[in-house]
């Protein structure tokens, strides 16, 4: 399947990877493949844009009324700390109660999600304290020489700050970097967001493959998000072949 999805990209490479693009500045698939609703338009606008504040605001409301792809949305943005502060217990009740309602792709969330995984995600890809995220020169100190010293799970949070320019001048490349050290030592996180990376030319130059064979892989390690985009990957082959 893995080749079959390869040559896909290879014949259809624009069509196929639009929809990862939103999925990347997401941080999953799920926001692009939602039903819209009336009243979810906005939310979803802003969120694809990166104001998440805004997002938060229209979207929060609904959820709250009982959409379940708002609660879907407000779920994820509550385990990867976008426009919120991080909260793995919301998190999990939003996206619940969204699968509770039978959403497919909370249902699926859920049925991946490993042991503690909400407190483990939201600890581990939001270098952001509850402070709002500020850095002391101290604590940045500590997670670089932690990292350069081999620390997978430094390496993998140092990468996030590089991405956003969080305590660390903001670097597309040295965000790659450090995935890819964190990946060499079995990180799965550190592969899915590095395979994203590859899937839209984003710190290194755009490879099919490695993106490919890095979401396999973390997919195979039991990371949720991995294997949700793995699924879409093969419904959106199959439906191209019909």
């Amino acid at each position: 399947m893995l080749n079959k999805l390869n040559d896909l990209f290879k014949r259809k490479f624009p069509f196929m990877i639009n929809p990862l693009v939103s999925f990347y500045l997401a941080g999953t698939v799920i926001f692009s493949t939602l039903p819209v609703h009336a009243g979810l338009q906005e939310g979803i606008d802003a969120f694809e844009r990166g104001d998440y504040g805004f997002a938060f605001e229209q979207l929060a409301p609904l959820a709250r009324r009982g959409d379940s792809e708002a609660q879907l949305m407000l779920g994820l943005m509550y385990l990867r700390g976008k426009g919120v502060v991080p909260n793995p217990t919301l998190a999990k009740k939003y996206i619940q109660k969204s699968a509770n309602q039978g959403n497919a792709k909370a249902m699926e969330f859920l049925k991946s999600a490993t042991n503690n995984y909400f407190e483990k995600f939201s600890s581990a890809v939001n270098p952001f304290d509850a402070s709002g995220g500020q850095f002391t020169a101290g604590k940045v100190d500590r997670i670089e020489k932690q990292a350069a010293q081999g620390d997978a799970e430094s390496q993998y949070v140092l990468a996030q700050m590089h991405y956003y320019g969080a305590g660390v001048n903001q670097s597309y490349r040295q965000s790659a970097e450090w995935y890819k050290l964190a990946s060499d030592q079995g990180h799965g996180e550190a592969m899915y967001n590095l395979s994203l990376m590859y899937a839209v030319g984003k710190g290194v130059e755009q490879n099919t493959d490695k993106f490919l064979s890095l979401l396999k892989a973390a997919a195979r390690l039991g990371v949720p998000e991995a294997r949700q985009t793995l699924i879409e990957l093969i419904e959106r082959a199959a439906a191209s072949e019909q």
